[in-house]
């Protein structure tokens, strides 16, 4: 324990971002860090801005350290270490390494500190991640990960502080190249390591009760232990992780949940959270991970909006502006149109004589030459709406669609998303009026017909185009071809007015070839300018948003699923095989299985069990049967010979029905599935029970991959969504 009243303490604060920018939830959590510490020390990897320099140091960093984007946050610990030295280190209380993927405080980090110091501990940190029993990256000397305390805030004490142990491990660091390393080689590592020599440690946000729950509770449960543990901290990554981190843990609300629970609270300034997710990660991420799909009430009558709204509206006949009519009386009261038609337009010579008796009568006509293609009312647009606070922008409807129901059924969907009913507008515009950070409101893209095809491929041909007026613009938004601008699919979205008075997408316009380009360079526009972007719909049609998509999700599972207790990620690995080539195309794939038993002279060839194999692609139940000799320690087990393979439920017993636990050596696994991207998978069993004498290995399904692995395999889009998969597994760090 710490008996002083005045403790010493240096702080090692590690930072990256990308373009060197320190945003202001840095400034808080150091802040209130800095109370707590005799002296703070920055180690930069990458880049810092000046400013970002000048914020540091006026946060009594000293010095600011910016060195070469290498070694992750450990060898930036150490470069803090060194640059202090074990002489001066030694006269500290309390050594503490912490960096930037955690926010905070909820509160203050006062409490934390006063009770941590009423411990007799050696070492400790503010969570725990709950370790696995497996090994993740096929790094960890036993196969497993033991509960450890998580690397982004440990505290030393001075007794191990000024230990051989500490310093040796710090004086004989080995080379982090990679995450894999940095949790395998450092975090997973540094807490049973001390431990092992002998030093106490502990943790100040208890989730004891979890262990064997949960693997990461912070991050999974980041809303149970702010509300009911008190962490003072939670992930920055939380808000843009997004689902195929979670899908397999929990239902994709933990960002979500906390989000609400940080806007309810006093302890913490969530637009802190805001302007920094809003500045650095692809919005895409940030709409998933929260779930910003707002499905809002068009029938329970609703306070008038506050804030002054106009329409934008593109016609292209005296038809459709009849149509259109009805629409936007669902506008408030007092709400502007400006309406935009080719002067060749069918029966709309006069528009002004169509909108007579309406309540736009007043409205502001703008007639263009006669259009012989695509067209967008943004190009014609000239301010005339700078004077209200939100536009909704609807553009002509998509013609030559066959049948034509499928286009009618396409343009009610999106006009329905902004203009629906008054009370769904009313209650649209509050969301405006509720988060001053919205700046772009877009209805999902409907599902039928080649709609569906959309999903997955919304950049069409469009991504280089917009990527490089982007450039141009010298924006640095996040954007990735992967990864779904958040657009209006139809042209019909809201947005505010201050987005489209700007100069930067007045430029915007003037340099897209296409009305795609400049609808898909809006939402970055938009984030550009500080604001984030949403979906939105009302009731009814989130109502048949969820037929179709569940009559979409059941057809697919009965076609290509596995049954009941398949993951949408087994599901998703099995379509990719069939879909990249990597599957056999011929049915079975004759091939050897081989169990290599270790009787105390390690494996080799002449110890290796061989039984006939021939998995089918997408068959199941498939179970291998070896008899295991006598005096066998540990086992591998090579499901295949030649081929890679996507394993599913593997699990191992003895005759007599005792676990045996397989972990893959050279594949990763991701929940109950193993991805063995190499010609030479295995498995290796650690212990053999001693009087064992038989081993049945089952599987759920086994899918067989083709060679090369190390050339074409590797650069495979599948291969390349399965490292990242892999390098997320269990989010340890």
């Amino acid at each position: 324990m710490i008996l002083s009243t005045s403790p010493t303490r240096v702080g090692i604060y590690f930072f990256y971002d990308e373009h060197g920018i320190v945003d202001d939830y840095v400034v808080t959590f150091l802040s209130d860090m800095r109370k707590s510490l005799t002296r703070l020390v920055v180690v930069v990897n990458g880049t810092l801005t000046p400013e970002g320099r000048r914020t540091f140091e006026e946060l009594g960093a000293d010095p600011v350290i910016v060195r070469r984007n290498e070694g992750f946050d450990v060898w930036a610990y150490k470069t803090g270490i060194d640059l202090l030295g074990w002489d001066e280190l030694a006269t500290y209380d309390e050594l503490i390494m912490m960096n930037f993927t955690i926010m905070g405080p909820v509160g203050s980090f006062a409490p934390m500190f006063a009770e941590m110091d009423t411990r007799d501990i050696d070492f400790w940190g503010i969570t725990i991640h709950n370790g696995v029993a497996f090994d993740p990256w096929g790094k960890m000397p036993d196969g497993t990960v033991d509960v450890h305390i998580q690397s982004h805030f440990i505290a030393v004490r001075n007794r191990m502080l000024t230990s051989p142990e500490f310093r040796n491990y710090w004086d004989t660091l080995v080379p982090i190249e990679t995450y894999e390393d940095s949790i395998a080689k450092h975090e997973a590592l540094f807490t049973p390591r001390f431990a092992g020599f002998g030093f106490t440690w502990d943790y100040y946000v208890d989730t004891s009760d979890l262990i064997g729950e949960a693997y990461y509770p912070l991050f999974n449960m980041p809303f149970d232990l702010a509300s009911r543990r008190l962490s003072p901290i939670f992930k920055r990554k939380s808000f843009f992780a997004g689902p195929d981190l979670y899908l397999d843990e929990n239902s994709n609300r933990p960002a979500r949940d906390l989000l609400d629970f940080l806007s309810t609270s006093d302890d913490y300034d969530v637009d802190l959270v805001w302007r920094h997710v809003i500045r650095s990660a692809n919005h895409y991420d940030v709409a998933m991970a929260l779930n910003l799909f707002a499905v809002l009430d068009s029938a329970t009558p609703a306070p008038a909006p506050s804030l002054r709204v106009g329409a934008l509206l593109g016609v292209g006949s005296l038809v459709e502006l009849e149509s259109r009519i009805p629409f936007l009386d669902s506008l408030p009261a007092g709400a502007k149109l400006v309406l935009v038609h080719p002067s060749d337009a069918p029966g709309l010579e006069d528009a002004a004589s169509a909108l007579a008796g309406t309540r736009w009568a007043d409205a502001t006509v703008i007639v263009i030459d006669p259009q012989s293609a695509p067209w967008s009312v943004l190009d014609h647009y000239s301010g005339e709406l700078d004077d209200v606070e939100l536009v909704v922008v609807v553009e002509t409807a998509q013609r030559g669609i066959f049948p034509y129901t499928n286009g009618v059924a396409s343009d009610r969907n999106s006009i329905d998303g902004v203009l629906g009913t008054q009370d769904y507008v009313s209650r649209l515009i509050e969301l405006f009026e509720r988060q001053p950070r919205l700046g772009l409101v877009v209805p999902p893209r409907s599902l039928h017909d080649v709609n569906y095809g959309d999903y997955g491929h919304e950049w069409g041909e469009d991504y280089e185009a917009v990527r490089a007026l982007l450039q141009e613009l010298g924006l640095t938004t996040p954007l990735e071809p992967g990864k779904s601008p958040i657009a209006a699919a139809d042209g019909k979205f809201w947005v505010r007015s201050a987005v489209l008075a700007s100069s930067t997408y007045a430029r915007a316009r003037e340099l897209a070839a296409s009305t795609n380009e400049i609808t898909k360079a809006t939402p970055f526009v938009v984030q550009s300018l500080g604001y984030f972007s949403s979906f939105a719909m009302p009731d009814f049609l989130a109502s048949n948003f969820m037929a179709n998509s569940t009559h979409m999700i059941r057809r697919s599972n009965q076609r290509f699923g596995s049954g009941v207790g398949d993951r949408f990620s087994a599901f998703e690995f099995r379509l990719q095989a069939r879909q990249l080539g990597w599957a056999d195309q011929y049915g079975f794939a004759p091939s050897r299985a081989y169990l290599y038993v270790d009787t105390g002279k390690g494996f080799h060839q002449g110890n290796a069990i061989p039984i006939e194999a021939r998995p089918l692609l997408g068959s199941q139940g498939i179970e291998f049967r070896f008899d295991v000799p006598p005096r066998t320690k540990a086992i591998r087990f090579d499901p295949l010979d030649g081929l890679g393979c996507v394993c599913i439920g593997t699990e191992a017993v003895t005759e007599t029905g005792q676990v045996v636990p397989l972990h893959p050596i050279n594949g990763g696994r991701r929940g109950r599935i193993d991805v063995f991207d190499t010609p030479d998978p295995s498995y290796i069993g650690y212990s053999w029970p001693r009087r064992a004498t038989q081993l049945i290995i089952t599987m759920e399904n086994m899918t067989v991959l083709r060679p090369p692995f190390s050339g074409e395999f590797r650069r495979s889009p599948w291969a390349a969504a399965w490292y990242k998969v892999r390098r997320a597994l269990g989010r340890l760090g």
